[in-house]
């Protein structure tokens, strides 16, 4: 192997190895938000153009997503795919990938998936331009991507057995930034 196909490979088994698949623990990846108050900066419906840009067949247009902003860390944003009860918060503290306080009320999601990511995104960009109607942000540094159960993010035509769905996540994840790191 070339050794920039092995520093491919890291990141793809950093970015796979980064899943918390509903334990209550957050990965240290993660640790940033433990115990921080995060925003509600808007609420919007998953846009067609950025689904088909990013290849994303895990959410479908129109999924509402929630996009949250840490007060304190320009550019570090915590993104909920589809409809919960955190989509109705003016303001969360994460304590663990499924508790939340939302305005002082404790919530507890049935199920959820946190994937932190240390590096920009562009998707993150995309998104939050969408729900402010273009109103500028700063650039994602940092993003939380939060899958909650219950909404539907994968497409039942896309559903695969077993584990191989993280590892479509994590190929729409990594196949972009791969590419940009290359150019």
């Amino acid at each position: 192997m070339t050794p920039s196909a092995v520093n491919v490979c890291a990141l793809l088994f950093y970015i796979l190895g980064s899943f918390s698949g509903g334990s209550t623990d957050l990965s240290a990846r993660c640790q940033v938000l433990d115990g921080i108050k995060l925003k509600n900066i808007c609420t919007g419906s998953y846009p067609r153009e950025v689904r088909q840009r990013y290849a994303d067949k895990h959410v479908k247009t129109g999924l509402s997503y929630t996009v949250f902003t840490l007060d304190d860390r320009e550019g570090y944003y915590l993104i909920s795919h589809g409809y919960s009860d955190l989509t109705k918060c003016d303001e969360i503290t994460l304590t663990s990938a499924r508790d939340f306080q939302c305005n002082g009320q404790d919530i507890r999601l049935r199920s959820a998936r946190l994937h932190c990511l240390l590096f920009p995104v562009h998707l993150t960009d995309d998104l939050i331009s969408h729900c402010l109607k273009g109103v500028k942000q700063p650039k994602a540094e940092f993003t939380a991507m939060l899958y909650v159960e219950g909404s539907t993010l994968y497409e039942e035509s896309d559903t695969v057995a077993g584990g191989s769905r993280l590892m479509h996540i994590g190929l729409f994840i990594f196949l972009p930034f791969s590419l940009m790191q290359l150019m």
